[in-house]
């Protein structure tokens, strides 16, 4: 019976193991570009996804300016069309106040949160820090962490992602923005 116990436990706890490493702190992904409902992580929205699916979860959007669209409970969203599809498809997702509580990062992070909640999820060791300014920038073509604005050419930048939270001066997010390089310099 006790060897059967720790067999168990043993299973558990590398099954255990398992789950979650997507989200380890000091690592990044095109996944770190996604937003999920609070009350419902089924209904999320990620770098990538057309128009048509981000707004089934979003609702409909008012034109902000040309290139951003703002959205219902603080969320904003820049798309850039396609050239393969041809459509539109989110490139940049921001989050202001109006989003707390209802929407978060993939990793958990929702505006509102403290800087120590963003560097227990996110990590330190590649953290790019300025002012008010806490963002994680990885280049997925050559998967590493970058900590310049753009590596190499405009059309590099497509491949490079940030993951930026702007802090108030009580230490709390108060705006999140998810983007690619192109996106956040060109808002195209």
């Amino acid at each position: 019976m006790n060897i059967f116990r720790m067999m168990l436990t043993l299973m558990v706890m590398v099954l255990l193991s398992g789950c979650g490493d997507e989200w380890k702190p000091d690592t990044m992904s095109i996944e770190d570009l996604s937003i999920v409902k609070v009350d419902d992580e089924n209904l999320k929205v990620g770098y990538g996804m057309k128009r048509s699916d981000a707004e089934k979860v979003l609702g409909t959007g008012e034109k902000f300016t040309s290139n951003i669209d703002i959205y219902e409970h603080g969320v904003s969203v820049v798309y850039r069309v396609n050239p393969d599809s041809g459509e539109e498809t989110v490139v940049l997702i921001g989050l202001t106040e109006n989003s707390q509580n209802a929407y978060r990062t993939m990793r958990g992070v929702q505006v509102g949160d403290r800087t120590s909640d963003i560097l227990a999820l996110y990590g330190e060791k590649y953290l790019i820090s300025g002012g008010l300014s806490y963002a994680y920038q990885y280049d997925l073509q050559n998967k590493k962490f970058i900590d310049t604005v753009v590596t190499g050419s405009k059309e590099d930048a497509y491949e490079q992602i940030r993951t930026e939270f702007i802090v108030g001066k009580d230490g709390h997010a108060n705006k999140i923005y998810l983007f690619d390089l192109h996106a956040g310099l060109y808002l195209e």
